[in-house]
């Protein structure tokens, strides 16, 4: 029942493959795909036959991470038990699959820049070294964004600095995801330059003799300084340029160094720095220890100090401070010792001077002026010896012992001088009193003297030969006077001496106060001598007039006449007090009167007149005796005699006119008593 034929079986077609499927996977640079042919179905298997899919290849479309990426698969084959019976119209098929992006685990490379200290903690990065932990090689990755942060803003080496929102960028980068955003790198904040301080300012002071300045750094600046840091400046010496005072001086600050919170973050460029300030004088609170050097006599209150050992009290130690010029003055200008001396005007010298200010009491000092051996007269012709400048030294009070005034000049002495105390005076010119007191210890000698005012007192004689005149003021000498008036009338004043001789060679004598001396008054003149003053108190007199004219005496006191002669005029005599002649009474020419107003001795030499002899003898002060021991004759006149008391005559009267002859008491005539006329 059975034959056999032959024929042909064509393999049927197997019109598609599906079902495979391409695994998933995570990025890696490649399009290949894996794939999963388990599942695979054919179009136009038969139900039951067993087909499978050999070789295969899956690749996707590209690399790149994507969802649901179509996977082309290519070199398909029929496997399995009936993979004979088919033939694949097509070796290729498609599916989908996911491409999951790559993970970078890290990013490493990137560096931080060092900065020099800005007071920020932000970091500039370089990423163009980064590298990525995951990325497949050959791929395109870098970092876009990212910060970076140092620690802390200070200045400091190997500084972490950490590096926050990363991400990736390059052609690549849609393919990865970055784990961590975040990397860390190191860099360095150098210090920032303090390019300058300023604003420190020096405190002004007081000279101390020091450079020193005393530094306020609370206001100091810093230039370059980070706004809002905290910077101080610690250490620094000040010091001007110079010790001396003086103001705006520069200051010149040293030794500077930061402080403050911030100052680790900072270097300074210069620890110098300059100011300015006051140094404003030192104070010399007292002076002391000025001597004063005694001098002598000048007619000045300048007083000559010595200063070397002068202290000032304030001067710096060691400092060059001396007294430059100083004004010193006694309280006056006349002798004496241990006399106040004022101090003024004082002007500091020295190198260290101008470093001072005078505020200072000085110290009284004292000194001593000694007396003047000799003031000469330095002015040329005669001038007021009150005025100064004619001297070298003014001579008055008792501040010079001797003057000297040199011939042909004529000084004249008047009240405005103080009362002055001479030893002696030497002129060979002339001195005129108006005034004042003058005081001479010796005698005066000069060829000139004139008195209208003022006392002359002096201690041994007075000697004028030339010219005299003394219409007020006195004279007292305690040795002679001798007046000569060598031309002209000769009038005196009131003159006291042991002795007193005046003598007008060619004129009168007259008087305008009274002579006094306890000694012989002694007069020549060749005309009339006329002495009636009331202050007159000779206790002897003389007198010659060579002339014609008269000479008459008036004086209280007893009297001792030791000669009258005058050769055409008459004497007269009129004494409160006794009168004894102890000499010739001669009046050639004229008569002679003599009144006593107590006894009247007519000595041994006699009266002998041209005309009247008159004798009275009064009892005014005392019992009024006259008495004749010497000859009484009158060529042409008369004797007139009258005695308040007893009279008695020893000796010759002789009268052409007659004798007359009263006595109050007795009359006694002596053996030798004779009488003509």
């Amino acid at each position: 029942s059975t034959a056999s034929s032959t024929a042909d079986i064509s393999k049927a077609t197997i019109s598609g493959v599906s079902g495979i499927t391409a695994a998933n996977k995570v990025y890696d640079g490649k399009t290949s795909a894996t794939l999963n042919t388990n599942a695979a179905a054919f179009g136009g298997e038969i139900s039951g036959d067993n087909l499978t899919v050999t070789g295969g290849v899956g690749t996707f479309a590209d690399k790149n991470a994507g969802v649901g990426k179509t996977v082309t698969i290519t070199g398909l084959s029929l496997g399995g038990v009936d993979a004979g019976n088919y033939t694949l119209s097509s070796s290729t098929a498609s599916s989908k699959a996911d491409i999951s992006k790559a993970a970078i685990s890290a990013v490493s490379g990137i560096t931080a820049a060092n900065k020099v200290y800005d007071g920020k903690t932000s970091a500039t990065l370089n990423t163009n070294a980064a590298a990525f932990g995951g990325e497949i090689s050959g791929d395109n990755l870098t970092v876009t964004g990212g910060v970076g942060t140092f620690a802390d803003k200070n200045a400091g080496v190997g500084k972490t600095v950490t590096i926050t929102g990363l991400s990736l960028g390059g052609v690549d980068a849609g393919n990865y995801t970055l784990s961590s955003s975040t990397a860390s790198s190191k860099a360095d904040i150098s210090k920032a330059a303090i390019s300058a301080v300023s604003g420190i300012t020096a405190a002004n002071k007081v000279y101390d003799g020091k450079t020193s300045a005393t530094l306020n750094t609370n206001a100091a600046t810093f230039s370059g300084e980070i706004s809002g840091d905290n910077l101080t400046v610690t250490g620094g010496v000040g010091a001007f340029a110079d010790k001396n005072a003086g103001v705006g001086k520069t200051v010149s600050i040293t030794g500077l160094s930061l402080g403050g919170a911030d100052a680790g973050n900072y270097t300074l460029s210069s620890s110098t720095a300059s100011s300015t300030a006051d140094i404003s004088k030192a104070t010399i609170s007292g002076v002391s220890g000025i001597t004063v050097k005694d001098k002598v006599y000048d007619g000045s209150t300048l007083a000559t100090t010595v200063t070397t050992g002068a202290n000032l009290a304030g001067l710096i130690s060691a400092d060059q401070v001396t007294i430059g010029t100083l004004n010193a003055a006694f309280a006056d200008r006349n002798v004496g010792t241990g006399k106040a001396v004022t101090l003024s005007s004082l002007v500091l010298s020295g190198a260290d001077s101008s470093n001072y200010t005078l505020a200072a009491t000085i110290a009284p000092a004292t000194g001593n002026i000694t007396v003047r051996p000799l003031a000469t007269w330095t002015a040329s012709g005669g001038g007021s010896w009150a005025t100064a400048g004619n001297w070298d030294a003014l001579p008055d009070g008792t501040n010079v012992q001797a003057v000297s005034i040199p011939a042909g000049v004529s000084v004249s002495y008047d009240a405005s001088v103080a009362a002055t105390q001479l030893q002696s005076l030497s002129t060979g010119g002339g001195l005129s009193m108006a005034g004042g007191q003058l005081s001479i210890a010796s005698g005066l000698s000069t060829s000139q003297y004139s008195q209208s005012g003022g006392s002359l007192t002096l201690g041994g004689a007075l000697s004028v030969n030339g010219s005299f005149s003394q219409t007020a003021g006195t004279i007292a000498a305690a040795a002679p006077v001798s007046i000569t008036q060598s031309a002209g009338n000769l009038t005196v004043g009131s003159i006291s001496a042991p002795a007193i001789s005046l003598s007008a060679l060619a004129g009168s004598i007259g008087q305008g106060g009274g002579l006094v001396t306890t000694g012989l008054l002694s007069t020549q003149s060749a005309a009339s001598t006329l002495l009636n003053d009331a202050g007159n108190r000779i206790q002897a007199f003389k007198a010659v007039s060579s002339g014609a004219g008269d000479i008459a005496l008036t004086n209280v006191g007893v009297i001792d006449v030791q000669g009258i002669s005058t050769a055409a005029g008459n004497i007269t005599l009129y004494n409160t007090g006794g009168i004894n002649t102890s000499g010739p009474v001669v009046a050639k020419g004229g008569a002679a009167k003599m009144t006593a107003n107590s006894p009247l001795t007519i000595g041994t030499d006699g009266v002998t007149a041209t005309g009247d002899i008159t004798l009275v003898a009064t009892n005014l002060t005392s019992a009024g005796n006259l008495t004749l021991n010497g000859d009484l004759v009158s060529s042409a006149g008369a004797v007139a005699l009258s005695a308040a008391n007893n009279f008695a005559q020893n000796s010759k009267v002789s009268a052409a006119q007659g004798i007359s002859v009263s006595a109050g008491g007795t009359l006694t005539l002596g053996p030798t008593a004779t009488s003509f006329g």
